[in-house]
């Protein structure tokens, strides 16, 4: 599977981030804590859910273990209530994933283009 693009508001260590992917072999480098393996992190869950009958938001908690199993612990961190939200796209599909600091459980999340994806 070919992703082509990762989408990120507020989550993890991210603000914003808009990567396009190249087509060969994409390389990450920075600094330690920049949030390269967390990129890693939401590439693998995207394209495991494809061979699994588990939800994007089931295999994205699964995969960062955030404390207390809460998805919304993987929003960075806000002094305030807020939201985060993630794309991962290949050719003509996205899968996107919305949830606030508030979400606990993965369920609660909200997924769209899983059916597709």
């Amino acid at each position: 599977m070919k992703l082509t693009k990762l989408y990120c508001e507020r989550f993890t260590a991210f603000d914003e981030l808009s990567l396009n992917l190249s087509p060969g072999i994409n390389v990450f480098v920075g600094a330690n804590g920049t949030g390269k393996t967390h990129l890693m992190k939401l590439a693998y869950a995207a394209c495991d859910i494809t061979k699994s009958k588990i939800s994007f938001a089931e295999k994205l908690n699964r995969v960062f273990l955030p404390s207390d199993r809460a998805i919304g612990r993987l929003l960075k961190r806000q002094p305030y209530s807020a939201s985060a939200f993630c794309e991962v796209h290949r050719q003509d599909l996205k899968i996107c994933l919305a949830f606030s600091n508030h979400t606990r459980k993965p369920e609660s999340a909200q997924v769209t283009g899983e059916a597709e994806w």
